[in-house]
């Protein structure tokens, strides 16, 4: 039997993520497979970096993020945005709000703006 949680995982992480769930949260992300995480599965990687913002997870956003930096993939934002909150970098927060404007992506770029400024402020 093939399983499809992989292709659902994106919005599992999302609604979860808007739920403030945490511990669900933490499943789901121990859940999703290192097989899973391509450089196509490109809302699989962004909902990761959310999730893990939002446990606070600093010491995997350093190992998982760096890596797509300084690129030009949709997936690039996301990264900037969980390492400025895991640093407390403000730069890098305005850098990705930028990235997200670039894209055509002004919902992420307003998230970062409040919410995860927010997130920032309490590092």
């Amino acid at each position: 039997m093939v399983s499809y949680v992989m292709f659902h995982m994106p919005r599992l992480l999302a609604l979860t993520i808007a739920r403030h769930d945490r511990v669900e949260i933490r499943r789901l992300i121990d859940a999703i497979q290192p097989r899973w995480l391509t450089p196509s599965s490109r809302d699989l990687w962004a909902g990761l970096f959310d999730g893990l913002v939002e446990l606070d997870d600093r010491e995997r956003i350093e190992a998982e993020a760096p890596q797509w930096l300084d690129r030009e993939l949709f997936v690039t934002p996301f990264a900037t945005r969980a390492l400025a909150v895991a640093r407390g970098d403000e730069a890098l927060l305005e850098k990705a709000t930028s990235q997200f404007e670039a894209m055509g992506l002004d919902r992420h770029a307003q998230e970062t703006r409040t919410q995860f400024a927010d997130a920032l402020k309490r590092s």
